[in-house]
């Protein structure tokens, strides 16, 4: 019986072990993601504002500026609002 318990709690310590291991794994990974796409927006933001500015438009006119929320997603951007502004119209 005492070889099963300490077989038990042996196996329960290599168990938790394993769940850190993979819980790190899963927050870098989530880490790496969130940087990735930071970048990636970082890049498209100015052209997609450029085209969306130009192109699109609501039932009563053309939209509106994006709000300070806009600029804010995925860490925000590391470009001044007003360097932006260049591209919209």
């Amino acid at each position: 019986m005492k070889a099963n318990t300490c077989q038990f709690f042996i196996i329960c310590g290599m168990a938790n072990r394993i769940s850190t291991k993979i819980e790190t794994t899963v927050t870098n990974i989530l880490r790496d993601y969130q940087t990735f796409i930071g970048k990636l927006y970082q890049r498209v933001a100015p052209a997609a504002l450029a085209f969306v500015s130009e192109k699109g438009e609501t039932s009563v006119g053309e939209l509106p500026a994006p709000g300070s929320l806009y600029f804010q997603r995925f860490g925000g951007l590391n470009i001044e609002q007003e360097a932006l502004c260049q591209f919209i119209r």
